[in-house]
């Protein structure tokens, strides 16, 4: 099946869940949120604010 993405904006997901992150300029990087902070995957708190938001697609399964 075909996974297909969801942006979000002006919503925050669930604290520490990992999710795709893009800034204004369009680039995405894997982050999450948490205590009121936006961190990058390496839990290193990001020094700008995420313009929307995703859940990452689902991996492929096999087919029978």
């Amino acid at each position: 099946p075909i996974s297909v993405l969801r942006w979000h904006a002006g919503t925050l997901p669930e604290d520490e869940t990992t999710v795709l992150i893009a800034d204004e300029e369009g680039e995405v990087w894997l982050g999450y949120h948490a205590d009121g902070q936006w961190h990058g995957i390496d839990a290193m708190p990001l020094n700008w604010t995420p313009t929307e938001w995703a859940h990452p697609p689902q991996r492929p399964t096999k087919q029978a």
